[in-house]
């Protein structure tokens, strides 16, 4: 007959069957939370979400950039502490490549810009709000000649001007600290006069229409200057009422300053003279003077951080004139180099130039090297010794 096991021989049984259980689970459950990661791991495709990509379109995605990226952009640097949000970006499937952009009022802020950044410039202000209004047009915008095509190494880039623009981002920024800047002196004296475009705008100051009284001189020549230290800036609007829309009070951690586009301004006076009187040179289309550099002496006026590699070469031949639209070229072993109050030298086999409108106005111009806007341009010849 069979004899009955005893009853810790059955207990033993039963916590031997409840741990196995356990470690079956604990196992089992492992495992299963490994495959999960794992798969999890293999999902690493998802785009960033401040990535804007164009369906079909080639070019790269747009960035829609915040501080911490405006603070590593290279040419952006200086607008790294002004309130910053995301613009709207605006596709129509028919065309792959085209877009509009947007900004609308932030917490607070009613008066803003809506700013082009990219990796091999400085960036490009593409439409300013005060109060908000739009002071040129209507938003959404489109930006023109920014447009994506092939570059010369079979990679489609977006460009501006004909020429490639790198890691391109977009953002809005507060546009709220001008009443904070230094004072902008009026010279009552040269003619100048001023008028406030937005009186009821509380967080502008200085943002004047200025002209020049031509009663007081025996010419029409005569145009409102925006000048500073190191700079002399015109604007060459269409009409003799001329404005400074590019001209923003930036906070500098513990300081405000007054920029232009990305030029520093220091003692602003808006004062009137003629374009040969304040620029010793002569106007090339709406753009004011491009000079010719034809001797290494003309350098003296730029900064010596800027044309200290310059200063020994030799001045070659310069077969090129300036005009709205034209390029640089060089005789064979020289380069054509483009010296501006804002932007280090930018020096290329074959230089495009072109004066063009100021997407904040069709009443404003600019110059526009290698897509690239400089500030008091001069060109010329180098070769290096």
């Amino acid at each position: 007959m069979p004899r009955n096991r005893p009853q810790g021989s059955n207990l033993r049984c039963i916590l031997i069957e409840i741990v196995v259980f356990v470690i079956t689970f604990v196992v089992g459950g492992s495992l299963a939370l490994y495959w999960c990661s794992e798969e999890k791991v293999e999902e690493h495709d998802v785009p960033p979400t401040n990535l804007v990509e164009l369906p079909d379109c080639q070019c790269p995605p747009f960035k829609l950039m915040d501080q911490d990226d405006i603070r590593k952009n290279t040419g952006g640097q200086y607008l790294r502490n002004l309130q910053t949000w995301d613009p709207m970006i605006e596709h129509n499937a028919e065309y792959p490549c085209w877009f509009n952009i947007e900004c609308r009022a932030g917490l607070g802020v009613s008066s803003y810009f809506t700013t082009l950044f990219r990796s091999n410039g400085n960036p490009i202000y593409i439409n300013r709000v005060v109060s908000n209004r739009s002071i040129f047009t209507y938003q959404p915008r489109e930006i023109g000649d920014f447009k994506c095509a092939q570059h010369t190494d079979g990679s489609y880039q977006w460009h501006f001007h004909n020429y490639p623009v790198t890691d391109v981002g977009f953002a809005c920024q507060a546009d709220v600290d001008s009443c904070h800047c230094p004072y902008v002196k009026i010279d009552d004296q040269s003619g100048a006069r001023v008028q406030e475009r937005f009186p009821g705008a509380l967080d502008q100051c200085y943002l004047y229409t200025a002209r020049c009284d031509v009663h007081e001189f025996s010419s029409e020549d005569h145009f409102p200057f925006l000048s500073s230290e190191d700079t002399i800036i015109n604007n060459l609007a269409v009409s003799h009422n001329i404005f400074y829309d590019d001209l923003i009070c930036i906070k500098e951690d513990t300081v405000f300053n007054w920029y232009y586009s990305n030029k520093k301004l220091e003692d602003v006076i808006i004062k009137c003279g003629s374009i040969e009187e304040e620029l010793e040179k002569s106007k090339v289309c709406q753009c004011g003077a491009f000079p010719v550099i034809n001797k290494v002496e003309m350098l003296a006026k730029y900064k010596y951080y800027q044309t200290r590699r310059y200063i020994s070469a030799n001045v070659g031949k310069n077969s090129w004139t300036p005009s709205c639209k034209f390029n640089i070229t060089c005789e064979e072993g020289f380069k054509g180099v483009v010296f501006s109050d804002n932007y280090d030298p930018i020096e290329f086999s074959e230089i495009y130039v072109t004066c063009t409108f100021n997407p904040l106005s069709n009443d404003l111009h600019m110059w526009i090297v290698n897509s690239v806007r400089v500030i008091n341009p001069a060109g010329g010849c180098f070769k290096k010794r």
